[in-house]
Parts: structure tokens; C-alpha cells; sequence
């Protein structure tokens, strides 16, 4: 038997020679008791917060030994591979959102410029068929060192959009139904300032049509609702559209940022195309993100943004381009469409935590929670009128973009479930 006891043990010491036990330790020598590192009343004080903590950790633990079992297995290198299907000069990816639905984006690298990419993509609604999205796109072409000329093509067609009524106070009883057919064309010119600052303009035409819902359970918003009471319901309603945009991205990693800061400004204008317009407006929105690494890439996503619109003398705004919550991009647990006014104010806080990291490429889990209103002026946004919304999401990502998400979200009204692959 080895005992050291006080000192240190030098190197010499380390022999196979018995060790004469100290004569002052005996088997009868009474040890101290050993004591609870606990209190009965620590107990007590910490046992709410132990109960708080249990779901969350069980939450975590457990996710984290079913994506280790499955990265042994390589099932998620095989549908990486499977979602990123490229080469150097092009490349075709399958898509799917919760909005459009399932779809394929082809792209060609390198055309006209270097770094330059041309896409074409499409999708179509597997529930809702007549759900079709399709778009040309050409980007970062260059023009000079500092400017990046881009331009697309788009034509979609949301046959179930839904419509709740306007303001914060909308009841959800009061939903219907209808089809919203835009096509799109525009141009940009994005002035690279710095490596993260970038400075843009953006014209545009849009051509807007609104039709009957496809739902057979919610009545046609026509049905419930006149034109005097709902501007925006004609057909052949035509915009002339132009952008300034501000955008700052300091974030460390595009595709799973655990530290910086990103900022988007924009100011919009949109001017009817009539010989007797009625419609005409200018939008404004700041969103900022802040990604702070706690430790070990658990990161902490804090984001707020804010959407202003103003009309013009004796003018109106379509209901349609009224700010919203309800997307994916806004408040998460929300039907769609479901809030709608002039201005709004949302923000979010958000865990996330890393499952699985392979040479730049992972897996997370998040837990957020999501708040937000609208109002016809901003400063009547109230605090006690904030929607909350609490949810869980898992990622996939590579180093430079973000592959798959879904995201289960609860309101008080539903439990919505997002899902989006390359979109």
C-alpha cells in the first residue's frame, strides 16, 4: 500500500520497495463524517430552479445523443451531399419552404464575370398545388472593384393566402381566404464600401392580381369585404418600385455565426402606375442582430426590427403590402397573414446550442422565444398587445450557408411547424 501524505513525492520515491505505513494512522482512527456539499435549505431555495432546468436539460442531452448516433452511422454527411449537389461551375440544389413548397434551384458560377452566378429555380405546393413560384436571377456581376450589378425575374402565385382583418385587435374567427399573383422584375447596384459594409439601389416593377382563395373552409375574402372597405382587392394593380439599403455584416461564420453583428436598413417607395393612381407609399425598416458566444459556441441570438410605412397625400396602401406578422422571418407561431397594419415591431431571443460540429460543418438546437405587434402608428405598439411566441428549431449548415431548418413554434392560437431546405 502507497500512502503520500504532505509534501511532495520525488521521482526516487517511485519504487516497488514497501512503504512503512505512518504509525500515527491506525484502523480504529475515527474519520470525520463525511457532509452533504448541500444544506437542507439550499436544497429547498434550488429546487425550483432545478425543476426550471431539467426540461431544458434533458431537451438538450437527449438530442445530442440521437444526432451522435446518427453522425456514426454518416447519415448526416449523406444528406448533406444529397441537399448540396454541385460542382465547380454549377450546381443544382433541391428546395422546400413551408410557404412555396418543394422545388430546385439551378445555378451556373462564374458567367459574364468571375464570381458572378446565374440561378433559375422553381417550386410548387404540395398540399396546395396551385401554391408556384418560379424566378431567373443573375448576381454579383462585376463592375469595377467596388460595384456588383444584379437583376431577376420572378412570377409567383399563392393560391391560399389567408386574411384576418387589419390592426392588432383582428380576431382569428374572422380568417378568409385569397389568391395573391405577382410578377416581379427589377434591377440592382450594390456598392461594396468595405468587406462588411455594403451600400445598394434597387428599381423594380411589379404587377399584382388578387383571386379568390382556393380554400373550400374559409369564405373568399371578395365575399366579406368591398373595395372601399379593403383597398386592394382590384386587379391589374401595377407599381413602380425603387430601394436604398444599407447592410452591415459583421457576423464570423455566414452559414453559423457565433459572434458579430448584422444590420439592414432600407427605405422603399412605390408609385402606382395609373393615369388616375390611388395607391402610393414609402416603407422603412431597420432589423439589427447581435450573436453573442457564451461559451463553446452556445450562442445567444438577440434581434430587433422595426417597419414604418407612410402614405402619400390622399393615397392608399394595398392590403396586401401592409407590414405583417406571421412569417417565418417575423414571429414564428403565428398562421400567416395574421397580424396586419401600417407599421410593426417584433423581436426575438434565441438559444442555440451545438449538437454536432465536423470541419466547419454542424448540427444545432434552439430554443426562442418571439414577440412582436402591429399598429397603424408605431409608438401605439403596446407591451401588454405583444404576441408571444415560444419555440424549438434544429440547422444544418456548412461554412458559408445554412442548409436545412425546422422550427416548431407555439402561440396562443396554433402550433405552426416551418420547414425550409435551400430556400
Amino acid at each position: 500500500m502507497l500512502i503520500i501524505s504532505g509534501g511532495s513525492l520525488s521521482a526516487g520515491e517511485l519504487t516497488d520497495k514497501p512503504v512503512q505505513q505512518d504509525s500515527t494512522v491506525s484502523d480504529d482512527t475515527p474519520w470525520p463524517e463525511k457532509r452533504s456539499s448541500r444544506s437542507a435549505w439550499e436544497n429547498i431555495v434550488s429546487f425550483p430552479g432545478l425543476v426550471v432546468y431539467t426540461p431544458f436539460k434533458l431537451f438538450f442531452q437527449g438530442t445530442k445523443r440521437g444526432v451522435n448516433a446518427a453522425a456514426n452511422r454518416k447519415w448526416f454527411d449523406r444528406l448533406a451531399a444529397l441537399l448540396q449537389f454541385r460542382d465547380v461551375t454549377w450546381g443544382a440544389l433541391p428546395t422546400y419552404s413551408s410557404r412555396a413548397g418543394i422545388g430546385l434551384k439551378l445555378y451556373r458560377n462564374d458567367v459574364i464575370t468571375e464570381g458572378a452566378q446565374f440561378q433559375l429555380g422553381f417550386s410548387n405546393g404540395i398540399a396546395t398545388p396551385k401554391r408556384q413560384r418560379y424566378f431567373l436571377r443573375l448576381k454579383n456581376v462585376r463592375m469595377g472593384e467596388l460595384l456588383r450589378f444584379g437583376a431577376r425575374a420572378r412570377y409567383q402565385n399563392y393560391a391560399d393566402e389567408r386574411f384576418y382583418g387589419i390592426g392588432p385587435s383582428s380576431r382569428e374567427r374572422d380568417e378568409t381566404s385569397f389568391a395573391h399573383e405577382n410578377s416581379s422584375f427589377e434591377a440592382s447596384l450594390d456598392a461594396h464600401v468595405s468587406k462588411r459594409l455594403i451600400a445598394g439601389i434597387n428599381f423594380g416593377y411589379e404587377i399584382n392580381n388578387v383571386l379568390p382563395g382556393a380554400s373550400d373552409e374559409r369564405p373568399t375574402i371578395g365575399d366579406i369585404y368591398t373595395l372601399a372597405e379593403l383597398p386592394g382587392l382590384e386587379n391589374q394593380l401595377n407599381f413602380w418600385r425603387g430601394i436604398i439599403s444599407l447592410a452591415y455584416d459583421g457576423r464570423n461564420a455566414p452559414g453559423n455565426p457565433f459572434g458579430g453583428t448584422m444590420l439592414e436598413l432600407n427605405a422603399a417607395t412605390y408609385i402606382q402606375n395609373s393615369d388616375d393612381p390611388q395607391y402610393g407609399f414609402t416603407r422603412m425598416s431597420a432589423d439589427i442582430s447581435q450573436f453573442i458566444n457564451i461559451f463553446r459556441q452556445r450562442v445567444l441570438v438577440l434581434r430587433l426590427s422595426a417597419m414604418i410605412t407612410e402614405t402619400e397625400s390622399g393615397k392608399q396602401v394595398p392590403f396586401y403590402y401592409l407590414s405583417e406578422l406571421g412569417r417565418t422571418a417575423t414571429i414564428r407561431g403565428l398562421s400567416r397573414g395574421r397580424f396586419l397594419d401600417k407599421d410593426r415591431l417584433f423581436g426575438s431571443l434565441e438559444w442555440r446550442y451545438p449538437l454536432m460540429i465536423r470541419q466547419g460543418n454542424g448540427i444545432d438546437a434552439s430554443l426562442f422565444f418571439d414577440f412582436g405587434q402591429v399598429a397603424d402608428d408605431i409608438s401605439n405598439v403596446a407591451i401588454r398587445d405583444m404576441e408571444p411566441v415560444f419555440g424549438v428549431g434544429f440547422r444544418i449548415y456548412s461554412k458559408r450557408l445554412l442548409i436545412a431548418n425546422i422550427q416548431i413554434a407555439r402561440s396562443s392560437e396554433l402550433t405552426r411547424v416551418h420547414l425550409s431546405i435551400n430556400d
